[in-house]
């Protein structure tokens, strides 16, 4: 907010010497004069990209709304959009995004470390969808429920595990080894994670989906 009110001040400023200047009724230094010309030509311009941007990006998030398993797979192999962290986040969203699919995106924090994949999404732009509280874009990994046993290990031995941990511990599929490890903890929000966790017999796979039994028999108030 403050950088907005300091940028139209600045602007206005620009605009004001500029003005005067055509007016001839102020005299201005040459480099003064073309840093204000340059003020105040510019700020438009970049709203004006701002704009552009966001409503491209609205069109490219609604797109992936109608895509299937095969275009999911294209669009982040080729959309210009395929490192922004809202399309990621739409992608995600898509119940035919695949197991494949989603591992790979998994792996995009270590890739793209400048993408704040496991930063909430919050934006001005309806860019969303059905993601109304922000959640992270790594956070819909895990909860998407195409989301396979080894990605969810993956991810709960990563260093940002802490951003997404409890939604691990909450994911049937999340293999028993992982939940072992927090079955000492304290924390509420692991607590939250075990207690809305179920568990069977472990199957061949490792992970505890199967007959449901309750970790916890009563879940932890947050």
């Amino acid at each position: 907010m403050c950088a907005a009110l300091v940028l139209a001040g600045s602007w206005g400023l620009a605009l004001g010497c500029v003005w005067h200047a055509v007016r001839g009724a102020g005299r201005y230094h040459g480099m003064v004069l073309a840093l204000a010309w340059l003020v105040s030509l510019g700020v438009p311009a970049y709203a004006g990209w701002q704009v552009w941007h966001g409503l491209s990006l609205e069109r490219a998030v609604a797109d992936t709304t109608r895509m299937d398993a095969a275009a999911l797979d294209a669009a982040m192999r080729e959309s210009p959009w395929r490192t922004n962290r809202f399309f990621i986040g739409a992608i995600v969203q898509n119940k035919f995004a695949s197991a494949a699919l989603l591992d790979y995106l998994a792996s995009l924090p270590q890739k793209l470390p400048d993408t704040d994949l496991f930063e909430p999404l919050g934006s001005l732009w309806d860019v969303k969808l059905d993601n109304r509280k922000g959640l992270s874009a790594m956070r819909l990994v895990v909860r998407n429920p195409n989301v396979g046993a080894m990605t969810l290990a993956r991810l709960a031995d990563g260093p940002r595990s802490d951003a997404v941990i409890s939604d691990i511990l909450a994911n049937p599929k999340t293999p028993l080894t992982v939940l072992q490890r927090y079955f000492d903890s304290t924390d509420v929000l692991i607590e939250w994670g075990l207690g809305a966790q179920s568990q069977s017999a472990c199957g061949s796979d490792g992970t505890t989906a199967g007959k449901q039994v309750s970790l916890y028999p009563v879940q932890p108030h947050l």
